[in-house]
């Protein structure tokens, strides 16, 4: 008979805190996340922009606010900063300077993603 008392007890706290955590859950204050400051590129004036980070010095042309294109002029000798390389052709694609970096060379590509970055941020 004890052992029944104990397992009723045990359901019955069990349920409760479920209900309590289900509820806390539904109502909890929902966090916005903190959007990523992405520069829109139509603030651009058209052109060919010009920028360095590190090792690398990339060439990006604006054309009507959106990139046209944009070419790596110096990079780091190797393998891994040749496959590094196909970022710009992600960051052409998406219009955007958030994008998946390179698996197996991510610190280059991370390099050549600042070089555009700070090619844009050298008009103001």
């Amino acid at each position: 008979m004890r052992y029944w008392i104990n397992v009723s007890i045990f359901i019955a706290v069990s349920v409760t805190l479920m209900a309590l955590v289900s509820d806390w859950h539904r109502n909890r204050p929902v966090e916005v996340p903190k959007s990523v400051e992405a520069r829109p590129f139509g603030e651009l004036q058209d052109g060919i922009y010009t920028g360095t980070e590190g090792y690398a010095v990339v060439q990006v042309e604006i054309k009507n606010g959106t990139i046209l294109s944009a070419k790596v002029l110096q990079n780091k000798p190797g393998s891994y900063s040749k496959s590094a390389e196909t970022v710009v052709d992600r960051v052409i694609e998406a219009q955007s300077l958030e994008v998946d970096m390179i698996t197996g060379a991510t610190a280059t590509s991370r390099v050549i993603v600042d070089a555009i970055r700070n090619a844009f941020d050298t008009v103001e």
